[in-house]
């Protein structure tokens, strides 16, 4: 089992192992809320995907990746053919590669949720800029992206730009993982403030280096966020005022995933 990380182990580096070799199966690649796949039929590529994206163009977004997990099936083929053999597509693959390092805003992690910006002084200035404007907003770069109304490239270069001309702001998304806390009542009138043992407050304070708030996961598919105070030895709980455990259903000893935001 071939098995890795994209942030360890270059894009092109990675295809022309399986090239050289002469290997079948499929390479697997996750990451940024997408999975891509790239069939390999002794040695040649066959068929690429990427969320709803085929053939060359999912080709093209997966060059342009450089976090994520990897993995070889050699079990696995394809069951369609969408990449023209022959040296053409390697000349494609090339471009594609130079084409991404060209984009000097976009995030390498495209995890990152895009927020919008203010920009009162300027106004959008053509249809693809407007389109993704409207749908960028608390959403992740793959997401934008992955969206099938204009090409990647396009869609790539006019993000890449919004965001240097300020109308996108990049917001990192953290890779830590949840807390388990146990919720404690905090007796008093106050509401919407969640707190958090100061060592652990300290902890996500110095690896967000940002402002952050908490998200508290609820039932279901639901959450939530509050910003987030220190409180001495509160080792493993989570305070919060009366109001906002009625408020979200929650009980006395209950244990709810929490996690830092950037806010």
């Amino acid at each position: 089992m071939v098995i890795g990380d994209l942030a360890e182990v270059p894009f092109l580096g990675l295809l022309q192992t399986f090239i050289g070799s002469g290997r079948s199966g499929a390479l697997v690649i996750e990451g940024a809320g997408f999975k891509g796949i790239i069939y390999f039929q002794s040695g040649l590529m066959v068929h690429a995907e990427a969320g709803r994206l085929r053939g060359g163009e999912a080709l093209f977004m997966l060059a342009g990746l450089r976090r994520g997990q990897f993995r070889f099936d050699a079990e696995a083929a394809a069951e369609e053919s969408t990449i023209p053999g022959g040296l053409e597509v390697y000349r494609h693959l090339a471009e594609a590669l130079d084409f991404w390092k060209t984009l000097e805003n976009l995030p390498h992690h495209w995890g990152d949720q895009l927020r919008r910006a203010m920009r009162l002084d300027a106004t959008i200035q053509n249809e693809v800029s407007q389109w993704i404007y409207d749908l960028a907003d608390n959403r992740s770069v793959s997401e934008v992206l992955l969206k099938t109304k204009y090409p990647v490239r396009q869609v790539a270069q006019t993000l890449d730009q919004m965001i240097g001309e300020g109308y996108l702001e990049v917001v990192p998304q953290l890779d830590l993982k949840p807390a388990k806390l146990v919720v404690l009542p905090l007796y008093g009138k106050q509401e919407g403030i969640a707190f958090l043992d100061d060592e652990l407050y300290r902890l996500w304070e110095q690896r967000v280096q940002h402002g952050f708030n908490v998200r508290l996961k609820l039932k279901g598919a639901a959450s939530v966020s509050l910003p987030a105070r220190p409180r001495p030895n509160f080792r493993s709980r989570l305070g919060l005022f009366e109001k906002d455990i009625r408020k979200l259903k929650l009980s006395r000893g209950d244990q709810v995933d929490v996690w830092p935001e950037i806010n």
